[in-house]
C-alpha cells in the first residue's frame, strides 16, 4: 500500500474536523436555526503546521514538516472551495492576529 500524501493526509484532518463540528452541532437539543455563519469550522496556521503533522505520524506513519502542509493548503485554498470535503468556500477570520485563521463554510 502506498503511503499518502501530504494533500490526502491534509484533507484526511479537514474532513475530520468537519464531521466532528457536524456531530456537534447536529445535536438535538440545537436548533440548526441558530447557527451562526461565526459558528462554521474553522483551521488556523499553527494548526496546520503543528496538529496535521502530528496527524500525519498517528494515524498514516508518514512524517511531512509543517512546510510541506502549508504549502498543500495554500494549494487547495487558491481556488476558494474544496469539493472533495464539502467545502463550498473559504474566508479569512479577521481576529487581529498575527496567525491566519479560516472558516470552512460547508453545505
Amino acid at each position: 500500500m502506498n503511503k499518502p500524501t501530504a494533500k490526502a493526509i491534509l484533507l484526511d484532518f479537514l474532513k475530520h474536523r468537519i464531521n466532528d463540528w457536524n456531530s456537534w452541532f447536529s445535536r438535538s437539543d440545537l436548533d440548526p436555526n441558530d447557527l451562526e455563519i461565526s459558528q462554521m469550522p474553522e483551521i488556523s496556521t499553527h494548526e496546520i503546521e503543528e496538529n496535521v503533522v502530528q496527524w500525519g505520524k498517528q494515524w498514516f506513519n508518514k512524517t511531512h514538516n509543517g512546510s510541506t502542509y502549508s504549502r498543500v493548503w495554500r494549494q487547495l485554498k487558491e481556488n476558494g472551495h474544496i469539493n472533495e470535503i464539502g467545502v463550498t468556500s473559504i474566508s479569512v477570520i479577521n481576529n487581529k492576529s498575527t496567525e491566519n485563521t479560516w472558516k470552512l463554510h460547508i453545505n
